[in-house]
């Protein structure tokens, strides 16, 4: 039985998607499908039906599903192990999985911080807007917007990024207001789960004026340069583009800065180079945050 047609399995039932799967190995939705068919004919058995909602799995499927996630634990677990052996020769690249502006605007920028101290370090730094599973070894550093769970896992706090309400100037009027009952407000979507921003739209009035919904934090901030509507920014973004200013709507509650936290596998902390990296991702969101409150400092277990 071929192992990764065991986790491919595991992945479309965890997603309940073949595209969704797709984007976590980067094959395409045909070779998952082909593939997963000859793992079930091998077996003898379907493991997964298709519905209206998604993939759901049978009662074979989910037998197996609970035996094969144990042993994909401990193969990642494997992996990790046989990392730290190979790092004797040759130091892996240290994988950080984050969103494209954190990646581009805040990491990338500051490279020289930590190249210019550890010139050997290697990196491999992914765009990814899905979570990714740092106990399936998907990743060796997670920065995410929410903090995880998992007896396995390191958090700490990073520097919160500010955030405010933008729009430019050519939807105010001379008061600088727009007209909030009609001036168009570009959103998240759901890809980063219940994030305070919309919260703070719903209860500023302003979630019916939604007109379009993206995960795209770069694409927000073209939209609003562009004039087609407002958008809460982290002030980093927004602050340098031209005839773009903060707008504050009367009666409502000041937006709150957006939590970030940075994750790494406990397993992971000896391996070489991960305290240099962590020091200088926490180093980049200093240099790059706007000035609210200081980081949390110690790390600790997820838990």
């Amino acid at each position: 039985m071929n192992w990764d047609d065991l986790d491919l399995f595991l992945r479309v039932a965890a997603h309940r998607s073949m595209s969704a799967a797709s984007a976590d190995v980067r094959l395409s939705v045909a070779t998952i499908g082909r593939r997963l068919a000859a793992l079930e004919r091998q077996i003898g058995v379907p493991l997964l039906h298709r519905t209206p909602r998604g993939f759901i799995l049978t009662e074979q499927g989910t037998a197996l599903q609970r035996r094969a996630e144990a042993s994909r634990l401990a193969m990642a677990e494997v992996a990790r192990f046989a990392a730290t052996l190979g790092a004797k020769r040759s130091a892996p690249a240290i994988r950080i999985s984050a969103t494209e502006p954190v990646i581009s605007e805040i990491l990338m920028a500051r490279l020289p911080m930590l190249l210019d101290k550890h010139p050997n370090l290697r990196l491999t730094l992914r765009v990814e807007t899905a979570v990714v599973s740092l106990p399936l070894n998907d990743a060796d550093i997670a920065i995410r917007l929410v903090r995880p769970q998992g007896d396995s896992l390191m958090a700490k706090r990073l520097r919160p990024l500010g955030m405010g309400l933008f729009g430019h100037k050519a939807l105010l009027d001379a008061d600088d207001e727009p007209d909030w009952g009609t001036v168009p407000i570009i959103g998240y979507d759901d890809t980063y789960g219940p994030l305070p921003e919309l919260r703070w739209l719903e209860e500023a009035d302003l979630a019916d004026q939604v007109r379009i919904r993206t995960s795209s934090t770069r694409g927000m901030v073209n939209a609003v340069a562009a004039g087609a509507g407002l958008a809460i920014l982290p002030r980093i973004f927004a602050r340098e583009l031209p005839d773009v200013v903060e707008v504050k709507p009367r009666r409502s509650q000041p937006i709150a800065d957006r939590s970030i936290w940075i994750v790494w596998h406990r397993s992971m902390t000896r391996q070489p180079g991960m305290r240099s990296v962590i020091a200088w991702i926490e180093a980049c969101f200093r240099d790059a945050a706007y000035p609210s409150r200081p980081s949390a400092g110690k790390a600790s277990s997820s838990q």
